[in-house]
């Protein structure tokens, strides 16, 4: 992890939020913030949710993948 990840991971609440919403919060770039909440998912210290989300008609629709992120539940010990 980097220096500010620590910070990040105490940040990030129970709420299932983007990338977005934490940086507005937290501070710094999008793209940081968003590599930062990868690195901690992947260490186990954040949950994660995708989902492909359809927009626009069905025939000529996008997909957009929506990312969120949540804090795990500490063990109180």
């Amino acid at each position: 992890m980097k220096d500010g990840d620590e910070q990040l991971a105490k940040l990030v609440g129970p709420r299932w939020q983007t990338a977005a919403e934490i940086q507005r919060t937290f501070g710094g770039a999008t793209h940081e913030i968003a590599e930062a909440l990868d690195r901690l998912w992947k260490a186990g210290r954040l949950d994660r949710d995708a989902q492909e989300i359809n927009i626009g008609v069905e025939r000529k629709g996008r997909k957009l993948r929506l990312i969120r992120y949540r804090g795990r539940a500490r063990d109180p010990s």
